[in-house]
């Protein structure tokens, strides 16, 4: 009676033992290839996540934008984007009488761009100083440029350069076709 396991005869006729499974040596084998493959991955993954960062507080800024345009209309009154550059933070406020309050929804909690990630002004130093945007009862809003730069690179703008066109997001390789300059350009 055998007890062990089955045998199989190799090419020259000889018994040998069969194998249920992969040696430790073929398993750390494949994690050390693994992990090598991963290594060389890692910086691509990092860059394309700081890059998701400045698309997603772009994204955030043009829809709190949007938002205020069209609850102005529909509230008839005047809507602020506050943005404190210093912070990365914006925050919707609204007109109540002579002042401008934050609204007491979850449109208006205090909204920051994530880490790595920076906003600035692309405007005359007069858009800079009043630190917000503003949309009135008519639809239209006040023109503006704003850029967004990531850590790694990346960097989207933000602009309206009309009262009545909406904020989009623009490329810096796309600038050209909105006949703009890309801000080293207007040093």
């Amino acid at each position: 009676m055998s007890t062990g396991k089955p045998k199989a005869l190799d090419t020259k006729g000889a018994l040998r033992r069969t194998s249920d499974g992969f040696s430790l040596i073929e398993l750390i084998l494949v994690m050390v290839i693994a992990a090598c493959l991963l290594g060389l991955a890692a910086p691509s993954l990092r860059a394309f996540s700081a890059g998701r960062k400045v698309h997603e507080a772009a994204r955030m800024f043009v829809a709190l934008c949007k938002w205020a345009r069209r609850s102005a209309v529909s509230e008839g009154r005047t809507y602020r984007l506050i943005v404190d550059t210093q912070t990365g933070a914006f925050q919707l406020a609204a007109r109540e009488g002579a002042a401008f309050v934050p609204l007491r929804t979850s449109w208006g909690k205090v909204f920051t761009v994530p880490v790595g990630v920076s906003v600035s002004w692309v405007e005359p130093e007069e858009a800079a100083r009043r630190s917000y945007l503003e949309f009135d009862a008519r639809g239209r809003g006040q023109t503006g440029h704003l850029v967004f730069t990531g850590s790694g690179g990346t960097v989207l703008h933000v602009l309206s350069r009309t009262p009545t066109e909406r904020f989009r997001i623009v490329e810096e390789s796309e600038l050209e076709l909105y006949e703009l300059s890309s801000p080293e350009k207007l040093h």
